[in-house]
């Protein structure tokens, strides 16, 4: 019978508490500084400052960040038409 078996049988046996996680220090994705949770980082969360949040920006404006999906053939891509289907 294995120690885990035996722990949970008979009446009188205690359980363990679960062990609690250390929680991980948060911090910002472009620089990597350590979060306070002061004031101006509140306003720019999850970013330690604007200035970071700008870089974040601009790498996504640049399309250094892609979200996977099926490839898309740009020729026949909606963004590129007008509302009114004209190209």
């Amino acid at each position: 019978m294995s120690a885990r078996a035996e722990t949970h049988e008979g009446q009188g046996a205690k359980q363990e508490a679960p062990t609690r996680r250390a929680r991980k220090k948060k911090t910002c994705p472009i620089c990597a500084k350590a979060l306070s949770g002061n004031q101006q980082e509140q306003r720019c969360r999850p970013f330690c400052s604007k200035h970071c949040a700008e870089i974040d920006l601009g790498r996504w404006l640049e399309g250094r960040y892609a979200i996977e999906g099926p490839p898309v053939d740009r020729a026949e891509s909606d963004f590129d038409s007008d509302p009114d289907g004209n190209r």
